[in-house]
């Protein structure tokens, strides 16, 4: 019996970057093994120009469309409340439009960290640029203690 996978709602805000989203969105498609995942398109740039093209031209992606430009952290939080609604995942992961996945099994080994250990409860990876110097290494938090 295959246990199921966790969900993972993925999180793309965008605002006036069409190329660029269309890069991430393909190497998404095509360097994700894990099947488990959703994603979310929010086209911040108040016109939906990119959101309409995007819902054509990638018929799996949800795209949400703003009337106004709310800003980076708005955006987001309209993904992950519209993906809380209709996915409810276990997970929900905050993409740039600027990403290029390169590595297959990416989604799998951030999952797996994070079911390791159930006080993480924030996950970041190694980003590099494109001519493969380091940009950073991800992190954690410790608790705030009072």
């Amino acid at each position: 019996m295959k246990l199921q996978q966790k969900k993972v709602a993925i999180i793309i805000t965008t605002y006036n970057q069409k190329d660029l989203l269309k890069i991430c969105l393909l190497s998404l498609k095509k360097k994700t093994d894990y099947e488990n995942y959703k994603v979310y398109v929010v086209d911040d740039s108040g016109r939906g120009e990119i959101g309409k093209e995007i819902k054509k031209k990638f018929k799996l992606v949800k795209t949400i469309i703003n009337k106004k430009n709310l800003g980076f952290s708005k955006a987001n939080n309209i993904g992950i409340r519209k993906s809380l609604e209709e996915y409810n995942p276990d997970y929900v992961l905050l993409l740039n439009d600027d990403t290029e996945i390169i590595q297959r099994g990416w989604l799998k080994k951030m999952i797996k960290t994070g079911e390791y250990d159930k006080k993480i409860g924030i996950l970041g990876c190694k980003i590099t640029y494109p001519d493969g110097s380091l940009q950073n290494i991800g992190g954690y938090i410790r608790k705030w203690e009072i």
